[in-house]
């Protein structure tokens, strides 16, 4: 009997586990990037992004000529970045793999790519 709830509880962590384990904040976002948006026409809009992240919340802002611009929010999980427009007018989606992020913006569809600046010494 005991094995048996032994073993019941056992598979009741597991699958919370594996509910819970897309969300480990493995990427750091924190800084300064540099970048542009082009669309599928190849037109093309620079942009940086000034980002802070505690935990998996990110916070910042988007700084590009035009209607795209201000202060942002989001969320980190794994390696995807999710962030909105605080007024929530646009946002974006991107996949980070160390210094460089790419993705699309939610609205536009453009796709961004970014490079972490360095920090100055």
């Amino acid at each position: 009997m005991r094995l048996a709830a032994l073993a019941v509880l056992f598979v009741l962590c597991a699958g919370c586990a594996g509910l819970h384990g897309d969300r480990t904040v493995t990427s750091d976002v924190t800084g300064v990037w540099v970048g542009e948006w082009v669309s599928r026409g190849g037109q093309m809009s620079p942009a940086t992004l000034r980002l802070e992240q505690t935990g998996s919340t990110v916070t910042g802002r988007m700084e590009q000529a035009g209607t795209f611009a201000g202060p942002l929010q989001g969320s980190i999980v794994g390696i995807r970045l999710r962030y909105h427009a605080v007024d929530g007018s646009w946002g974006a989606e991107f996949t980070v793999a160390g210094d460089v992020m790419s993705g699309y913006g939610s609205l536009t569809r453009w796709r961004g790519t970014f490079r972490r600046d360095a920090p100055e010494r």
